[in-house]
């Protein structure tokens, strides 16, 4: 019993080091002896499977200061080149992950702007209530004078956290989008922001980079804040980022972007609409330069160079990434990674933007020997991709292998109802194919990729796909009315009659009549020998026909008559002659008959089909296999954000009253002119999600072996509907007729059900072993009311007073949070299935869970509640010191229950050390008495909150020194307080010993120094040393035996030896050629 419990305690002593975490393994002091570096796990890439989109994503380094950690890393974008798509710096498809950034995109007038939201002080219920008497106000929003619409902004924190935020004026203050719990400032001086997480943690935005346009006159905003600065909770580790923005006069690039228009005009509300012809224009727009440039640290820096220039575009290419250790104020190299380029080249190249910047390779290069490197190669589709600004490109921008005369306005008929003149006569607003090919939306794609091993990892990809949806309208020729009549003799009448009623429907009100009049012999008749009279009963109108001209001779006429819809008409035939002579009438109408294509059509770029692994012999090491489905689509089908019915209403209207000018006076008679303007642009705007225009219900991994053989299957479903049906905006003065802002899409990245399959073998079939279904809901559910307010006619010379020329409408922003509400667990299996219920709640500050509760089928419920600083309003446990800090992800106290019956709770209790807020007591339930008691007490930490001194109630102490730049320890002391090692050393050589790189020997003799001290003869010491960011070099255990670790100059493991120089493990590294 003695020894669990110092088992228990020794436990709950490294668990209270993790100050700052909710749950999982404790942090330990000393770290770990070094591993071998272990092998890649090539082949390994996780699949975005809602998207069909590959994650590929190579690391470089892991920034870890103690408190504040940075993967340094390369990612790929998967989906397809768009053919305007400019490479990065690292190459085309390619992005460095370093940092973090805000981004932004402007709705309106940018919010700081004049006018600019930051200044609106009308709410949306005030703008929605205004009527004729604000009309001047409606207008000023209208013309984006004052602006009504919040900017959108995107945040990305390094290590992956990211999302949207606005600023609400309901709130006053920034909100994100979901609900993080983030905390969101600006200075509105210098128009920077900071954002705080959960963890206290906060990261400073403040390297602006500026964007102009030349679209409605010239505009330069900033687009982009780069992180320049984060700084832990308590302020006492920083990792500082500096960028280079001095290239090209400060200038990233100019970009021209073109668009083709396609307008009718319709005068004074006539019937005919006369096409103007398709006008081209080219919207300038430029970026300021700014890439990363050093990461500081405090023992070291990540440098980012970039020499050579472009072929391409402005500015220089990422040439290699070194990492530095700091060691008495000079840096060390330590590693480096270097990129090798080459280009894409588009056929018959002669500028800038025939060229696309292609990553062929990215290598470890060794310290002591250039030539030594260890090299990822890359290989890419070997169609050749068409110059930026090629017209050959489908309606999201993907290459459609269409010649470069391709029209960027699409050969479809005009589907405003205004215009059915030209789609009754098949007149299409352009000439464009903008159809996804299958084929060449794979051009420039990444295929495959060659590790150092020689081993490779290829990627296959198809195109999406989805139903076409679209609604065909074709005019058909009705028959409504025949009628016969022939002659029964001279001075004899003949009569037919026939009645109709001219209905709603109709394409036209106009119908057309062929009436034959044959040779008749009577031309001295009472009246006449032929007679036709079509007659309106409703309204009394009347339209007689008669055979004229030569007698002898039959004769045809074609009278087109506009009708009234629901009016009664009659066709009347007379004849006055023999029984040879006739009169025949055929009356025709057209119709507009709708048909839906329901056609699989391929776009919206890439979708991956399988991955495949291979080792250095090409032997296949394994496959995945990737299968979808939609609701909207059926089997490998998804589900379009944008349909074609939708882009082929790719227009929108404009209506001006054109006053009557006299001698410089225009008076208010207004002259009505619309125009109808179909807009053909490079991408169509959309809904997207993650960057991804399809999307599926239901996406099933099948991973087969190197023969073929299938190893088991996982079946995940998701709900796409927050995606397919996501918020727009009707603006009628934006092509299609919406403004596209989807705040709920983020609903939709989360499983709802997951199947996990065997294939057994006795069977052939796959066998479901284990399943999931997941619920969510939302919290802190909060939307706020924006007004769209938008001009419905413009007045190009002027307007009169009492003309309502704007209107508004009203729309709502989600912002609440979006979590993990239950998930049903059913493992399957032949003694019987066993199914596990979780329910999880969270708290409304942090939104971390704060209560889960377990039920499986043997009817136990596992309870476990966590309550964090928020809970809180007094000073419990030093809650108030971690709220001032806004650290709100600390568990101060968690308690377990089993059917509702305590059986252990945790308290941890925090203090302030000399300006940081650190654990100082750990407090654990007593079984017996059910009271907390004391287990464990932290009673010293240096200035950056490394742990000095702890130690079990009841028991010893231990110590600990630090060096290194206090960035690691170099003893630990059992049995002996922190102040014994300052009375021995002195506290001035401990704190500078703390904040210096030391030899070997320095680190060997300080703790001579305290081992030959008649104060530490009870004690144990223990010391290490260490290559600062690479790992451990030495460990003395306290009876003075020491075990030493070496590494080769790709800073990996490369033998253990013990005191007497034997190794005692040797790891060599060898790759194939």
């Amino acid at each position: 019993m003695h020894k669990f419990k110092i088992q228990f305690l020794i436990m709950m002593m490294m668990s209270a080091v993790q100050a700052y975490s909710q749950s999982g393994k404790p942090k330990p002091i000393i770290p770990l002896a070094p591993e071998a570096a272990e092998f890649a796990k090539y082949g390994s890439f996780p699949v975005s499977l809602i998207t069909g989109t590959p994650n590929i994503g190579l690391p470089i380094y892991d920034l870890n200061t103690g408190w504040i950690k940075i993967p340094i890393g390369l990612s790929y974008n998967a989906s397809g080149v768009q053919v305007n798509q400019r490479a990065t710096w690292v190459g085309l498809g390619w992005s460095l992950n370093s940092g973090g950034v805000i981004t932004r995109t402007i709705r309106g007038k940018a919010d700081e702007s004049n006018g600019g939201y930051f200044e609106l002080t009308y709410t949306a219920d005030q703008i929605m209530n205004m009527n004729s008497q604000n009309q001047t106000v409606l207008r000023g929003f209208a013309d984006n004078s004052f602006d009504t619409h919040p900017d959108i902004f995107n945040y990305n924190l390094p290590g992956g956290k990211s999302g949207r935020f606005i600023f609400s004026k309901d709130l006053n203050k920034f909100q994100s989008i979901p609900d993080e719990g983030i905390e969101i400032t600006r200075n509105s001086t210098e128009n920077i922001y900071t954002i705080r997480d959960v963890d206290g943690k906060r990261y400073f935005f403040t390297a602006k980079q500026t964007a102009g346009s030349d679209d409605n006159g010239l505009k330069i905003n900033t687009q982009s804040w780069y992180i320049t600065k984060i700084l832990n909770a308590d302020q006492r580790d920083s990792v500082v980022f500096t960028y280079d923005t001095t290239p090209n006069g400060g200038v990233q690039g100019e970009e021209t972007t073109y668009t083709s228009t396609r307008t009718y005009k319709n005068y004074d509300n006539s019937n005919m609409w006369t096409n103007e012809g398709v006008t081209t224009t080219g919207s300038n727009s430029f970026t300021s330069y700014m890439q990363p440039d050093e990461i500081l640290f405090k023992n070291g820096k990540i440098k980012f160079y970039s020499v050579n220039p472009r072929q391409d575009y402005s500015g220089r290419m990422l040439d290699s990434v070194v990492i530095f250790s700091k060691k008495d104020n000079n840096y060390i190299r330590l590693e480096k990674y270097v990129l090798d380029h080459d280009y894409f080249v588009s056929t018959n190249p002669s500028t800038r933007d025939f060229y696309r910047l292609r990553l062929s390779s990215f290598s470890k290069v060794s310290v002591s020997n250039p030539n030594d490197r260890q090299t990822h190669t890359f290989e890419y589709n070997n169609i050749t991709l068409p110059k930026y600004n090629s017209t050959s490109q489908d309606f999201w921008g993907y290459y459609n292998g269409t010649p470069e005369w391709n029209d960027l306005l699409p050969k479809s008929l005009p589907r405003a109802p205004e215009l059915g003149l030209y789609l009754n006569n098949n007149m299409p607003i352009g000439v464009g194919n903008r159809d996804g090919n299958p084929e060449y939306v794979k051009a420039g794609v990444l295929e495959k990729i060659v590790f150092p091993t020689k081993g490779y990892t290829r990627f296959n990809f198809e195109s999406n796909n989805y139903i076409g949806r679209d609604i065909q309208n074709n005019i058909v020729t009705n028959s409504f009315a025949n009628l016969n009549n022939y002659g029964i003799g001279k001075r004899k009448i003949s009569t037919a009659t026939t009645t109709f009623t001219w209905p709603e429907n109709a394409y036209t009100n106009e119908a057309i009549f062929i009436i034959e009049f044959s040779a008749h012999t009577n031309p001295s008749a009472i009246d006449v020998a032929q007679k036709v009279i079509i007659k309106d009963l409703t309204g009394g109108t009347q339209w007689i026909y008669e055979h004229t001209g030569d007698f002898t001779q039959n004769q045809t006429i074609n009278p087109g008559l506009m009708l009234v819809p629901n009016h009664q008409y009659e066709i009347k035939s007379l004849i006055d002659d023999v029984s040879a002579t006739y009169i025949k009438i055929n009356a025709t109408s057209k119709y507009m008959v709708t048909t839906q294509d329901n056609n699989i059509k391929y776009g919206g770029g890439l979708r991956i089909a399988d991955i495949t692994s291979f080792d250095e012999n090409n032997v296949i090491k394994g496959k995945d296999i990737y299968t979808y489905f939609s609701n909207q689509g059926g089997a490998n089908v998804g589900a379009v954000t944008r349909d074609d019915l939708s882009r082929n209403e790719n227009y929108y209207q404009v209506e001006e009253d054109q006053y009557q000018c006299a001698g410089g006076a225009c008076t208010c008679n207004p002259k009505i002119v619309r125009y109808i303007n179909y807009v053909g642009s490079p991408t169509y705007p959309s809904g997207d999600f993650a960057g991804g225009k399809v999307v599926y219900n239901q996406v099933t991994k099948t991973s087969v072996d190197a023969l073929g053989k299938p190893n088991g299957k996982l079946m995940t479903e998701f709900r796409t509907d927050a995606i397919l049906n996501a918020n727009s905006i009707y603006n009628p003065n934006t092509p299609g007729g919406r403004d596209y802002f989807e705040n709920t899409t983020y609903q939709a990245s989360q499983p709802i059900y997951e199947g996990t399959y065997k294939y057994d073998t006795a069977l052939n079939d796959f066998k479901l072993t284990n399943a999931k279904n997941y619920a969510y809901s939302g919290l802190n559910g909060y939307s706020e009311r924006f007004a769209n307010v938008f001009r419905i006619r413009f007045f190009p010379l002027g307007s009169c007073s009492w003309e309502d020329d704007v209107r508004s409408l009203d729309y709502r922003i989600s912002m609440s949070a979006f979590k993990l509400s239950s998930i049903e667990e059913i493992n399957y299996n032949d003694s019987g299935d066993i199914t596990t219920l979780t329910n999880l709640s969270y708290n409304n500050v942090n939104l971390l869970v704060n209560q889960t509760t377990k039920q499986s089928s043997n009817g136990k419920i596992f309870k476990t509640i966590s309550k964090y600083p928020s809970d809180y309003s007094d000073a419990s446990f030093g809650s108030d010191l971690l709220r001032n800090q806004f650290v709100n992800d600390v568990v101060l106290d968690q308690t377990e229950y089993v059917n509702d019956q305590l059986v252990s709770r945790d308290v941890t209790n925090y203090a302030n050390f000399n300006g940081i807020i650190k654990p100082s007591l750990i407090q654990k339930l007593s079984t017996s008495t059910q009271a907390l008691e004391d287990r464990i007490k932290f009673t010293d930490y240096d200035y950056f909150g490394n742990l000095r001194c702890i130690y079990n109630v009841g028991g010893a102490k231990t110590a600990y020194i630090y060096s290194y730049n206090s960035l690691y320890p170099i003893t630990e002391i059992k049995n002996a307080d922190y102040a014994s090692i300052e009375s021995i050393l002195g506290s001035g050589t401990v704190s500078n010993f703390a904040a210096s790189d030391p030899t070997d020997l320095e680190v060997n003799s300080l703790v001579n120094t305290l081992r030959n001290s008649p104060l530490m003869k009870n004690s144990q010491i223990a010391s290490y040393t260490y290559k600062p960011l690479v790992g451990m070099t030495s460990s003395t255990d306290a009876k003075g035996m020491t075990t030493y670790y070496e590494y080769d100059a790709f800073q990996r493991l490369k033998a253990v030896k013990d005191q007497n120089g034997n190794i005692l493990k040797q790891t060599d590294y060898h790759y194939k050629n």
